[in-house]
């Protein structure tokens, strides 16, 4: 097709190569697909973090409480 317009040759192969390559460019800064994938594992991993904060700091006092259980039973 290219070389209808450019005529045969290495330089319409040249001339094709390069609008295929600027068309694939625009494309992918057009595309925000991932960057949502992205925003959703920030958001993910934020969320986890508090968890595991939480968790931590809980657990802590819920181990001296099992202590003490434990040595009340002795």
């Amino acid at each position: 097709m290219l070389e209808y317009y450019y005529g045969a040759g290495e330089k319409a192969a040249s001339v094709g190569q390069e609008l295929f390559m600027r068309a694939l460019l625009a494309r992918f800064l057009r595309d925000d697909v991932g960057a949502t994938a992205i925003e959703y594992a920030i958001i993910a991993g934020g969320i986890s973090i508090v968890i595991v904060a939480g968790v931590k700091g809980i657990g802590t006092s819920v181990s001296g409480q099992f202590s003490a259980v434990g040595a009340a039973f002795k």
